[in-house]
């Protein structure tokens, strides 16, 4: 049994621009231990892409986690 991979650090999610900072992210590692940034909105609007290229500098629908009550 393996032990469990801790999240991606600070700094890791950082480069990923926008993305860090949005509630729609979600942190993805594949069994290889690769760290991929997905976009929830990618599963109801398709201009947005479910993997999109790092940094995101700018988004439409970017909306800051925390903005909602979060």
């Amino acid at each position: 049994m393996t032990a469990p991979t801790p999240p991606p650090s600070a700094a890791a999610l950082s480069a990923a621009g926008l993305c860090a900072s949005c509630t729609h992210r979600r942190v993805v590692e594949s069994a290889r231990g690769s760290v991929f940034v997905m976009c929830g909105l990618a599963k109801t609007r398709p201009h947005y892409e479910k993997y999109p290229r790092l940094p995101v500098l700018q988004c439409d629908g970017h909306a800051p986690a925390g903005a909602d009550g979060d």
